[in-house]
């Protein structure tokens, strides 16, 4: 069927007879129509109501895209439908066509407008663009077009158009015949760019494009010296994937310290239990209070970092990114679970411990356990537990290979060398040159059982945010000095120190406690006297209720060694000393001391570490970046993706079984989003409008077509329910 159509744009209508009683709540105005010649003589008067009061008296309906109101004036005498309507529309942006076999005009919607013949809708540099392509960032000015006008078309005609589509001028380049304007809220920017190329007064139209660096740079003060995120592409990553506060990753170490400041937002909490009656096991786990995760090691439910190595981990892993604080970690956004097996007091973990750890974490949903520690001696429970977590939690355990440089395909060291799909052995790379990376000397290495390296020297990460002090006692005449360590959490003095009488008060048991310690400083012995661990707070908590001011703890073993006393708490000032510090001071007594534990205003709880433990807190990251987006997949398809989307690196080969260094981004792009339609690996409101046009047959974007990719609801099926989720998801 052959039709005429003149291209204007605005205006939805469909051709009907006026409904009865069809009234409007505009006012009169003269317009005349008579042997379908238009008369019409208005000054300001609203387009609504121009085409309100046409549409009466021809007997069409019409329905306007939206109630716009803009002013018009014309004066004009028996003109044919035909030349009334090219000079209602002419600059002005509306669509109108005739259908000769019907006799009759039709204003038609934007989607259905077609083009007359040399007249293009779409903007050719639009039409013809390449796809985009993933990992390239994309974004525009949200309501803002550039617009270019053809040469000949006066400033007069620009700024009526400009003033009729209520767009406000932001720029322009006038040699260029350039503007930058803002459109009206009430249009789309699709259809706003339909309209400004509808009035053939335009060369171009289109969204005012956002060009940024490309790489994310976080506001973290010290991540110019975090070079292991580069190593790995993190910031590139950051682009597609931040990860998701549903992934829950366990640090299975020596605790973390979950108050610290560029930690504390992303650690996990047990909400049943943070809401629940304190002292009470409100989740029915065993455990009472377990609100941060358990200290299995000491048996109590605060797993805070003594030693500074879990917090370290934690801190690589998923340090709070773009904070303005510190460092910024691999997955910035995640949930770590603290599970403590190494206590305070010792330089060890038992398998036990940590076989209840694992327990512990598949019981809570843990999607990623972090083991940064082994031994040589296989444990066919531990493997059972870490197999059971694989099972039942689809998860995955990611191993730290060991620094003792030596091939563990030869000498096994575990959890790494377990022969379980669900376990990721982890090596340490260090950086040579500025993007030269090469095994560390240290790492250990196999060929079947070093599954991938990543960055492990000289790693900058968080530690335990606790007070740091100087510490130190001093007695006799002349006055000799003790070096000591103040413990976690306890007190501290002014430069001065406090002088009393130290007073024997053996292992701090209450009934080793004489009735002279009122006021005074105590002197204890590490351990305990029946084989029942009893710990450094239990110790300080018995003296100073006793009246004791102070607390000096010797140990109980060759050399000095750090404490804590596991919560912060009204404590009073206490330190650790040497054995033969303590043998010392007690073969002194009775005698007056000086206990000084000033803070050290020099500290920060920031510090470098190397080791494959490190290592193996960047690939729990990646895995957390990459989790976000696959939930539902299998942990094997994770692992996959971390193994074979490597930077290869020629000199590993034969040392690892992926030969090469893990790359996130690679990883990532193999993953369809869903609802990503445009291809951009981002759900945006982009989709959407891409989604919308495609599924109603008015665009042929290439885009992916296969339900993964558009199944944005996870239905199984493709329909108009796809770009509405994906805008609820971005309005809620």
């Amino acid at each position: 069927m052959k039709q005429t159509v003149h291209i204007l744009i605005l205006i939805a209508a469909i051709l009907c007879p006026a409904p009865r009683g069809y009234a409007s709540p505009c006012p009169d105005m003269n317009i005349q129509v008579k042997d379908h010649r238009i008369s019409i003589n208005i000054k300001e008067q609203p387009l609504n109501c121009v085409l309100d009061q046409l549409s009466r008296q021809t007997g069409i309906r019409i329905k306007l895209w939206q109630d716009i109101k803009k002013p018009l004036t014309l004066n004009l005498t028996q003109l044919p439908m035909t030349d009334f309507f090219h000079t209602l529309g002419e600059g002005n942006a509306l669509v109108y066509t005739y259908l000769p076999e019907k006799k009759e005009y039709r204003l038609i919607g934007v989607n259905m407008a077609a083009s007359a013949p040399g007249t293009s809708l779409e903007n050719p540099q639009q039409k013809n663009s390449t796809p985009i392509q993933p990992h390239i960032k994309t974004s525009v000015r949200p309501g803002e077009l550039l617009i270019r006008f053809k040469a000949h078309v006066s400033e007069n005609q620009i700024n009526r158009l400009h003033h009729f589509l209520g767009s406000k001028i932001l720029k322009q380049v006038p040699p260029l015949h350039l503007y930058r304007v803002r459109i009206d809220s009430h249009l789309s920017m699709d259809t706003a760019i339909q309209m400004y190329m509808a009035t053939g007064l335009v060369r171009t139209a289109e969204h005012h494009a956002v060009r940024t660096l490309h790489q994310q740079i976080p506001n973290d003060p010290k991540f110019s010296q975090q070079w292991g995120l580069t190593a790995i592409k993190a910031p590139d990553a950051w682009d597609i994937s931040q990860g998701s506060e549903d992934i829950i990753i366990a640090v299975i170490d020596t605790g973390v310290d979950f108050l610290h400041p560029d930690l504390q937002k992303n650690i996990w909490i047990n909400q049943t239990e943070a809401t629940g009656q304190e002292g009470v096991d409100d989740d029915n786990n065993g455990y009472t209070d377990d609100i941060y995760g358990w200290d299995f090691a000491d048996n109590d439910h605060t797993p805070f970092d003594a030693d500074g190595h879990g917090t370290h981990i934690a801190g690589i892993i998923g340090a709070v990114t773009d904070n303005a604080t510190g460092i910024a970690g691999v997955c910035p956004r995640v949930k770590i679970m603290v599970l403590k097996v190494q206590g305070d007091d010792s330089d060890d973990m038992d398998t036990t411990d940590i076989i209840e750890a694992v327990d512990y974490a598949r019981h809570q949903g843990a999607h990623i356990i972090n083991c940064s520690f082994g031994g040589t001696l296989f444990q066919t429970e531990e493997l059972i537990a870490f197999e059971r977590f694989q099972n039942e939690n689809n998860g995955l355990v990611i191993c730290s290979a060991g620094n003792d440089a030596i091939n563990i395909d030869i000498n096994p060291l575990y959890p790494a060398c377990y022969d379980l799909p669900g376990i990721l052995s982890v090596a340490a790379s260090e950086q040579k040159l500025p993007g030269q990376y090469v095994l560390a000397e240290f790492s250990n290495f196999g060929a079947a059982n070093a599954d991938v390296m990543a960055p492990g020297k000289d790693i900058l990460s968080t530690l335990p945010e606790t007070v740091i002090t100087q510490a130190y006692l001093t007695m006799g005449t002349p006055l000799t000095s003790f070096p000591a360590q103040g413990l976690t959490f306890a007190a501290t003095t002014d430069d001065d120190g406090i002088t009393r009488s130290l007073v024997d008060c053996g292992y701090g048991y209450p009934d080793e406690i004489p009735g002279i310690i009122n006021n005074a400083i105590a002197l204890i012995k590490r351990g305990n006297r029946d084989g029942i661990p009893f710990y450094f707070y239990q110790k300080i908590a018995h003296v100073q209720q006793q009246g004791a001011v102070g607390a000096v703890i010797y140990n109980n073993a060759p050399g000095a060694f750090a404490g804590t006393l596991v919560t912060p708490q009204d404590w009073i000032p206490a330190i650790s000393v040497s054995q033969e510090t303590g043998i010392l001071l007690k073969s002194s007594l009775p005698a007056p001391v000086t206990l000084v534990n000033r803070v050290d205003d020099s500290t920060d709880p920031y510090g470098q570490k190397s080791g494959t433990s490190m290592a193996t807190g960047f690939v729990s990251g990646a895995a957390g970046l990459l989790s976000a987006r696959m939930l539902k997949e299998p942990f094997a398809r994770l692992k996959a993706l971390l193994l074979n989307r490597v930077d290869i690196i020629d000199a590993t080969d034969g040392t690892l079984l992926s030969k090469g260094q893990i790359n996130i981004l690679k990883a990532l792009a193999e993953l369809p989003l869903p609802g990503d339609v445009d291809n951009d690996l981002k759900q945006t409101p982009e989709d959407t409008l891409v989604g919308l046009k495609i599924l109603s047959g008015t665009s042929s974007d290439a885009v992916s077509q296969d339900i993964p990719h558009w199944d944005a609801n996870n239905d199984g099926r493709l329909d108009f329910s796809e770009p509405i989720h994906v805008l609820q998801k971005k309005t809620d």
